[in-house]
């Protein structure tokens, strides 16, 4: 997510919301691995999943809007 999310949020492809929703989750996603050491730690694995899915679909929905507008403008 993140690998995504900051090449969008400079860009600002996609509403500022939807990079940093992603930015959150996969600093969640990566501080998951601590469910090892402490089984507490293992809700932070469906924090990552589930909500992954919501910013899936968010960003499934705005790119392809950003994406056919940076098209047009260059075309011309």
């Amino acid at each position: 997510m993140a690998g995504i999310s900051v090449p969008i949020l400079l860009r600002r492809l996609a509403p500022q919301w939807i990079p940093i929703f992603g930015l959150v989750r996969a600093l969640v996603g990566e501080l998951s691995w601590l469910n090892i050491e402490s089984p507490q730690a293992l809700l932070l694995v469906p924090l990552t999943r589930f909500p992954g899915f919501v910013w899936m679909g968010a960003m499934g929905f705005a790119l392809p809007a950003t994406a056919a507008r940076q098209v047009e403008g260059s075309a011309r």
